[in-house]
């Protein structure tokens, strides 16, 4: 069971009361299932998938056989699917379109729900639109080619502030506009040391508070400001944004000053000599300090970020190199307790996306538990109360009651604003999940046909489901 269903290691348990009405218990206190009910994610149409379930159909077994499935409940899993990967068309969703096909390639088509619930005030059913469409390019240079020539709709998620002049050039040209929107992610590149490493000099290296505070002053983070977001973006660490009512200001700003001399300082204190040529510093058993920063190979600005980090850190004597890195091959790495430095855009870090699934950024291993960044071996033990990975250090234990009951927490009370900066606080000060600059405007486009679309005040960021948010079933399209 997914493990929105099973806070505290017990799946929920449900009760019908009659025909309308249904009870969910917790083994734990659970006051964010009213965050998730409001979603797709919890409800599935029974009297379509009955079909595929052995509880309902005793030929459930032999009818996956038919279908090329090893076993029922894959072919259910296949049938329940009403994410961004489904492929059965006939599946009932609550959403505003409906799956209808996908070619070879992956270009989706979806159509109207001649079913959806929602109606506009003169008591027209919505959406406005008839069909979607979502285009699979080869690469970045494709994309930008189609939305220069008016091929999208609209579309930001892979669209860069250093394009953005280029974008606002061929408005006119491709019939779009091009806007700015404010972005709530964290970081646009993070990274945390892996503190469950298998060499034990490294590990005792990456658990010293000094070596991560020399590094993080020993990033120029204005100079990636300017250089990689035009200056747009706030230098800054990968805490919660403002807004919150347990934020407090200069969280976000710990160990954040550009300043070589203390970095050398603090290095020069845990006692790294540099080598004979005076280039680079020496492991503390000797050895040349070698490590190495992984990235998904089809992210080259995580890359390019990545190599301005590798000159700084060079310009205080640690040497590391950058490594583009096939997503999934990097993925099974990371849960494999074998990279040294885990790098990843960090989003999903505010109030709501972090209470509503879980605090991914402020507790090991600082990313989704099969993407590691951080200490994978420390979540091991944390997820099987001890019988499986390493026992973290007591700081990790009191941050991980903290997450837990903060998310229990009734949302707003007193002991939840408490718990909430209690969180950001031991984060900041222990910098397990350094960042560079956050807070980056986001770029769309939108073609000048649509009409109810967002303006340029309006947030476009992941933490709301990036256009879901925009309510596009309110869209309409200029003829």
């Amino acid at each position: 069971i997914d493990d929105d269903m099973a806070p505290g290691g017990e799946p929920l348990k449900v009760t019908a009361d009659d025909d309308f009405t249904f009870r969910m218990q917790f083994a734990v206190p659970y006051p964010t299932i009213v965050d998730i009910l409001p979603s797709q994610a919890p409800w599935a149409p029974k009297q379509y998938l009955s079909q595929w379930h052995t509880n309902y159909n005793a030929d459930a077994d032999a009818k996956a056989a038919d279908e090329n499935f090893g076993a029922w409940y894959e072919a259910f899993l296949y049938h329940a699917d009403a994410t961004e990967t489904q492929q059965d068309a006939e599946l009932p969703v609550l959403g505003a379109w409906i799956f209808a096909s996908q070619d070879t390639q992956g270009n989706t088509r979806y159509t109207r729900n001649p079913y959806f619930w929602g109606v506009d005030p003169e008591g027209q059913q919505l959406p406005y639109v008839d069909e979607l469409e979502k285009l699979v390019v080869e690469n970045r240079e494709v994309l930008t080619a189609k939305v220069l020539s008016g091929e999208a709709t609209h579309h930001s998620w892979f669209l860069t502030l250093a394009d953005f002049p280029l974008y606002k050039q061929n408005e006119a040209t491709g019939n779009y506009t091009t806007r700015l929107h404010p972005d709530l992610r964290a970081s646009e590149m993070g990274f945390a040391f892996n503190y469950t490493h298998a060499d034990e000099v490294l590990r005792e290296l990456f658990n010293d508070i000094r070596w991560r505070q020399a590094l993080s002053h020993a990033i120029n983070r204005a100079e990636i400001n300017e250089l990689r977001f035009a200056g747009l973006g706030v230098p800054r660490n990968p805490i919660m944004h403002p807004g919150p009512a347990f934020w407090e200001d200069g969280l976000d700003q710990y160990y954040t000053e550009f300043d070589v001399d203390k970095a050398n300082a603090l290095l020069d204190e845990i006692g790294l000599a540099y080598d004979s040529a005076g280039e680079f510093r020496l492991r503390p058993d000797g050895a040349p300090l070698a490590l190495t920063m992984e990235v998904d190979a089809g992210r080259a600005d995580l890359s390019e970020i990545g190599n301005l980090i590798k000159n700084y850190w060079a310009a205080v004597g640690v040497n590391i190199s950058v490594k583009g890195q096939d997503q999934q091959f990097f993925m099974q790495r990371m849960r494999a307790n074998e990279h040294d430095i885990g790098v990843w855009a960090i989003g999903g870090s505010s109030e709501p996306y972090s209470r509503q699934n879980e605090p991914i950024r402020y507790r090991p291993p600082w990313h989704w538990p099969t993407t590691p960044l951080g200490g994978p071996l420390w979540r091991q033990w944390l997820d099987t109360d001890g019988v499986e990975g390493v026992e973290p250090p007591d700081i990790i234990k009191e941050l991980w009651d903290v997450t837990v009951e903060w998310q229990q927490e009734p949302f707003g009370t007193d002991r939840y604003n408490e718990l909430g900066y209690q969180m950001l606080e031991i984060n900041a000060e222990n910098a397990w999940l350094i960042g560079t600059v956050g807070l980056v405007p986001r770029v769309s486009i939108i073609s000048n046909t649509v009409r109810n679309h967002p303006t340029d005040e309006d947030i476009l960021s992941i933490e709301y489901d990036m256009w879901t948010y925009h309510l596009m079933q309110q869209w309409w399209i200029e003829a």
